[in-house]
């Protein structure tokens, strides 16, 4: 899977478990970037997510030695960015959860009969491109409800995934950097500051100048976290509890290992 494992920099002793719809693409091509691929800003399938084609080097690359001394050395930082579990279940809904394509390609093979009415899955629908077309926004195959109630729990998929199934529990302890969605602009910095490598790779290069300028680059695709109140009527957040509640119940800590220059 493309998020089954971390990222890790050799070069700046750094690990860091992206998520999707936590600011992941961008997180990746700045991880190109500092890899020394010219390229980085390329965002067209399947880059920057694909492993084969990336070029990033992942911890299932390395001996299970060094692996291990990576997962738990002190000389590491090991980080990952979390986002407001409502937000990001509205999000993988806005973006992937409205395109009949992706969720009739990606959750039709579940066989529930239920879940295969509902998707009309007899019906493949017509696959317009990685944005929710048109058509998609007009009609979708799921309400927010649907997605919720039936898609969610049936169908498993990165993008919904909960936040704290992203390492095994006995990992968690390893972390040493936690970012959030909410502050990505200076958690990012913070990040790169914290391993020496904010003046070469984050504070220029990008379209709004420093990375994460503005924040528009994670904001302007599903805008979820100004609809909350549109989509989370009582009665979803009722239905949405069990769902979110193992993320809820992460310790969303702050603790910056400050090392040495490399």
């Amino acid at each position: 899977p493309w998020d089954g494992a971390p990222i890790v920099i050799e070069s700046h002793k750094l690990v860091f478990f992206t998520i999707p719809k936590v600011g992941s693409t961008v997180l990746k091509q700045l991880f190109r970037r500092m890899e020394g691929y010219a390229d980085y800003l390329d965002d067209k399938h399947p880059l920057p997510h694909a492993p084969k084609r990336n070029g990033l080097r992942y911890l299932y690359d390395f001996p299970p030695r060094q692996a291990d001394f990576i997962m738990t050395s002190p000389e590491y930082a090991r980080a990952i960015f979390l986002r407001d579990p409502k937000e990001r279940l509205l999000s993988a809904y806005l973006d992937k959860g409205r395109q009949g394509q992706y969720i009739q390609f990606h959750c039709c093979e579940t066989r529930n009969s239920t879940l295969n009415n509902e998707l009309d899955c007899a019906h493949p629908r017509e696959h317009y491109g990685p944005a929710v077309s048109q058509a998609d926004m007009e009609a979708p195959l799921l309400s927010f409800e649907d997605f919720v109630s039936l898609l969610v729990p049936l169908c498993d998929d990165p993008h919904w995934r909960p936040q704290a199934s992203r390492l095994d529990a006995k990992y968690w302890k390893y972390i040493n950097f936690v970012g959030y969605m909410e502050s990505i602009e200076s958690d990012t910095k913070r990040l790169l500051q914290t391993i020496f490598a904010w003046d070469e790779f984050g504070a220029s290069g990008w379209p709004n100048g420093h990375i994460f300028a503005g924040s528009a680059t994670v904001n302007h695709k599903t805008d979820s976290s100004k609809r909350l109140n549109e989509y989370f009527t009582p009665f979803i957040e009722e239905l949405s509890a069990p769902i979110l509640k193992q993320d809820y119940d992460l310790p969303l800590w702050q603790n910056i290992t400050v090392r040495t220059k490399p």
